[in-house]
């Protein structure tokens, strides 16, 4: 079964903390033990740090290097738990274009190309308004060239694959295709 937000992705986890207590731009500065539960010291953005809790349980949804360190107090064993696991990471773009063929797949899997894993043109989802003339392109990048990358600024990494994508679909369509604004990076 696959699933897409409509309109966007952020309308799956937006459904899904419709009930709850959502917290946004906020740093967990540390996790504490007490007899109740957990309390977390956080650092909203531009604010300063607070405590918040108890809380009878804490969920950790994050990279394991970062949970290491949350857990390094509060639950040693935890975090020595999570010493041994190491995780892939991908960088992953965003295009506008101008002038893409209509007629290119929604779905582009390039599994031999230096930079690129795959393209996804965004408007090819399902619920998803379509424009001819101006698409939004997610690039995923290939695993190896994203992990020898990992510390590299996102914007240097937004510009060589905004290039390498860019080429890659004026390529695949023979035509000229106008990049109408700085691609942007994420790594995931």
């Amino acid at each position: 079964m696959q699933v897409v937000g409509v309109p966007s992705i952020a309308a799956i986890p937006g459904l899904l903390a419709e009930e709850l207590d959502i917290r946004t731009s906020t740093t967990v500065e540390s996790i504490e033990s007490v007899p109740d539960g957990w309390r977390l010291a956080v650092t909203p953005w531009r604010e300063v740090t607070r405590t918040l809790g108890p809380f009878p349980t804490v969920v950790l949804a994050m990279a394991p290097g970062q949970a290491r360190r949350l857990l390094a107090n509060p639950a040693p064993e935890l975090a020595a738990a999570l010493e041994p696991v190491r995780t892939a990471t991908i960088w992953v773009g965003m295009l506008e274009l101008e002038g893409a063929d209509p007629e290119l797949p929604d779905l582009i899997e390039t599994p031999d190309h230096p930079v690129i894993r795959k393209l996804i043109r965004e408007d090819g989802k399902p619920g998803r308004r379509r424009d001819d003339r101006r698409t939004h392109w997610v690039v995923h990048a290939d695993p190896v060239w994203s992990g020898d990358r990992y510390d590299v600024d996102r914007t240097e990494i937004a510009e060589l694959l905004g290039t390498a994508a860019h080429e890659l679909l004026q390529a695949i369509s023979g035509s000229v295709i106008e990049l109408l604004a700085p691609p942007v990076a994420h790594r995931w």
